[in-house]
């Protein structure tokens, strides 16, 4: 089984580089570019 990241970041050639070098090492990599929504969508869950 993969483990899992959470990469957020906004900038294309960033998301590049850390995505190959997350994936080399087998890394699951999901993206999300909007810091303050995905902030939001955390205490959502986390009922905060």
């Amino acid at each position: 089984m993969m483990s899992k990241i959470l990469l957020i970041e906004d900038d294309p050639l960033l998301i590049d580089i850390y995505t190959t070098k997350f994936k080399e090492h087998s890394f699951e990599v999901q993206v999300e570019d909007d810091g303050e929504r995905v902030v939001g969508e955390i205490q959502k869950l986390l009922q905060i």
